[in-house]
């Protein structure tokens, strides 16, 4: 996908905003990858619960610290963590040691 392809912040904040008008209630953020990944993962956080919506998302929880659970604990939302990702993970790391 190419950088072309991708919304900006303001134009997610922009469908968001009208989303919320709408009548919308939550955000199913399945994302092109992994969203631990996404250098504005928390200004999109942010911004989704400023605008009052619950968020469910997906991850493979690699990127899950103590902190950044501490931090999703302390949110409304639904976490999905995708085991099969870590299972298949592990399985590459123990063939290229």
């Amino acid at each position: 996908m190419s950088k072309e392809d991708l919304l900006s912040f303001k134009e997610y904040e922009k469908i968001f905003k009208q989303s919320k008008k709408c009548g919308a209630r939550s955000i199913l953020w399945l994302g092109y990858g992994e969203p631990l990944f996404f250098n504005r993962f928390w200004d999109f956080i942010d911004l989704i619960n400023e605008c009052g919506f619950i968020l469910v998302f997906f991850t493979n929880g690699s990127r899950i610290t103590k902190d950044i659970a501490k931090e999703l604990h302390d949110m409304d939302f639904s976490i999905y963590i995708k085991l099969i990702a870590l299972i298949l993970q592990s399985k590459i790391n123990l063939q290229v040691i």
